[in-house]
């Protein structure tokens, strides 16, 4: 399960992987050309992954394939900006949370301040599809994609006191 989990992540395709002190925790050699860059998975179910990323540079942007698979992050510090097309840009702020869908493909991205640490639910809705457990917790991801039109983009859900509850939950992480 692990693996090919992993492997559905096109940006992290190949990126060498260091099993961590705990079976479900993978800590990801990402490779920035400035600076550093520390991502740890945590395979929470089949299909649903936690990714933490920890980066201190100014970009890093990769070039990847559509894929089937929604992320819903939080970034706790930093700021991060993504461009997906020429008039269509996300602006990632602390304590924001955002869906995205990678149905819809980057072109470019990065770190304004040269820093960003933030926290991913990483959804792979082939997979999740079929997993009893998520069924009792009512996660539907094809419910999800079409109810925040992710096929178009990105919903930007800025800090605010409903939300900021998950800056306190990551830093225990």
């Amino acid at each position: 399960m692990k693996e090919s989990t992993m492997q559905e992540l096109c940006y992290l395709k190949n990126n060498k992987r260091i099993q961590g002190s705990e079976s479900y925790i993978t800590h990801v050699d990402f490779p920035v050309e400035q600076g550093s860059a520390d991502m740890r998975l945590y395979d929470i179910f089949p299909g649903i992954q936690l990714m933490v990323t920890d980066f201190v540079t100014d970009t890093c942007y990769r070039d990847c394939v559509k894929q089937d698979v929604i992320s819903i992050n939080h970034c706790s510090r930093g700021r991060f900006e993504c461009e997906f097309d020429n008039r269509n840009y996300l602006y990632m702020g602390e304590g924001d949370i955002v869906i995205n869908s990678m149905a819809r493909l980057s072109v470019g991205s990065s770190f304004p301040l040269n820093y960003y640490f933030g926290s991913t639910i990483i959804l792979f809705p082939q997979i999740c599809k079929d997993v009893q457990e998520l069924k009792a917790f009512g996660i539907d991801t094809e419910r999800l994609f079409e109810k925040y039109s992710l096929g178009e983009r990105s919903p930007v859900f800025r800090r605010n006191e409903e939300v900021e509850h998950a800056k306190s939950i990551q830093n225990g992480v």
